[in-house]
């Protein structure tokens, strides 16, 4: 410590072992702006649902004082010289075995990884599954176990790019795990705050798990898979894609090889296909299913993009309510009356809803009127931009796509294509 005697700041880092400094930071005795290299520093925690101590490799951290008592969040590692830190000196968790400060924060500017914990070093167990053969019971491990790194089983994990780990919910660690260290590619995967123990196996891509959930197990080979806010106890299997599980929906199981598949909102103990392809899969808001069966219905679910469809009656009405239909994108509109006018269509907007436009196709000896707004006209929500008014006649085959957007504080409708024969 001799480079900041007398309390001058030295241009070079200072080495410190971490009691140093903490004793320092205790008395405050902090040089305001001095940076010190902390070579003792490695993380060291209990692993979750267990008594056992994990400890990392160890590593230095250059961090800054930033008063006499306390440090700059920001530090930086010289082994990871790529990666963005936030740590705290003394650590706030209630694991004591924490006992070097706490990584809060990482990321790996390189292969865009971020996580809210030390992913370089935390481990998460995981339980043989006695059904699958593999490593992914969050809390059974009498069958056998083994403890993983978050990220591909690797302080440095290869073929993993663009994942990304919000918050863990409340004072504890995520208990995520993304790969298991055989993946060819985990790209892509985005896990919302305030979720815990979750496994996704390998080779998955383009994932977004909401907030708030937990106990999700997601299968190898899966991709372009989206779970809803407080969706929990969900197993997806096998080289399955395209699915799209909804909010507040529990105990949900899909088997080997389903894909095109969306389920609603509320819904409870499901299980969806029978372990041989099965596709084209949509499940509405609100269904309770006991026993569960095997359910099929035209129609694919993208990410931007649906062929999905639903009827709706539009019988008297102007107005136009999609709010328990956001996963259909052709909207087949009947009407006990030969002609009908549409002014406005509403389709609240959920930040967890799978973004895609709708297409108005009117059925035969139906013609529909869509009453269009101009830009400079809008004036709340569920207005139509169109120029003048559309006529969309059902023997015709006609129908028109639009796309929800935002202007201003309003939620509105554009005009994407129209098909007028």
């Amino acid at each position: 410590m001799a480079a900041i005697a007398g309390g001058k700041i030295s241009t070079y880092p200072a080495s410190t072992v971490y009691a140093t400094l903490r004793s320092l930071a205790v008395s405050g005795q902090l040089p305001v702006g001095q940076k010190f290299r902390i070579t003792d520093f490695r993380t060291r925690h209990t692993i979750p649902l267990t008594s056992e101590i994990n400890t990392g490799m160890q590593e230095v951290l250059v961090v800054t004082a930033m008063s006499p008592h306390a440090l700059e969040p920001i530090a930086f590692s010289e082994s990871y010289p790529q990666d963005v830190i936030e740590y705290e000196l003394v650590n706030t968790l209630p694991d004591p075995a924490f006992d070097k400060g706490r990584i809060l924060y990482r990321r790996d500017t390189r292969k865009d990884i971020w996580s809210f914990e030390d992913w370089r070093a935390i481990k998460y167990r995981r339980g043989r599954n006695s059904t699958t053969g593999k490593f992914t019971e969050i809390s059974d491990f009498s069958k056998g176990y083994v403890d993983l790194y978050p990220f591909n089983n690797s302080p440095d994990p290869s073929f993993t790019n663009r994942v990304h780990v919000g918050r863990a919910n409340g004072s504890q660690l995520s208990n995520i795990v993304v790969g298991t260290g055989k993946s060819a590619v985990s790209d892509d995967i985005s896990i919302g705050s305030g979720c815990n123990s979750i496994t996704i196996g390998d080779n998955s891509d383009i994932i977004d798990i909401g907030n708030v959930n937990g106990n999700i197990t997601i299968g190898d080979n899966s991709h372009h898979i989206r779970i809803g806010v407080c969706s929990d106890y969900t197993v997806v299997g096998d080289r399955c894609s395209y699915i799209n599980i909804g909010m507040q929906s529990c105990s949900i199981v899909v088997k080997n090889e389903v894909f095109n598949s969306s389920v609603g909102d509320n819904v409870r103990p499901m299980v969806l296909g029978n372990g041989v392809p099965v596709g084209e899969i949509y499940v509405g808001n609100g269904i309770y299913i006991d026993p569960p069966p095997v359910i099929t219905a035209p129609g694919s679910l993208e990410k931007y993009r649906s062929t999905l469809s639903a009827v709706v009656d539009v019988t008297g009405q102007e107005h136009l309510f999609l709010d328990s239909l956001k996963h259909a994108g052709i909207i087949r509109l009947t009407s006990k009356k030969g002609a009908q006018s549409i002014s406005r269509i509403f389709k609240t907007p959920d930040p967890n809803e799978t973004d895609f436009p709708i297409e108005l196709r009117p059925s035969p000896g139906l013609v529909v009127t869509v009453v269009g707004t101009s830009f400079e006209a809008l004036s709340g929500d569920g207005q139509i931009l169109v120029q003048g008014n559309l006529v969309l006649d059902g023997d015709k085959g006609d129908s028109v796509i639009l796309k929800r957007k935002s202007v201003g504080q309003h939620a509105i409708f554009t005009e994407i294509s129209r098909f007028i024969y």
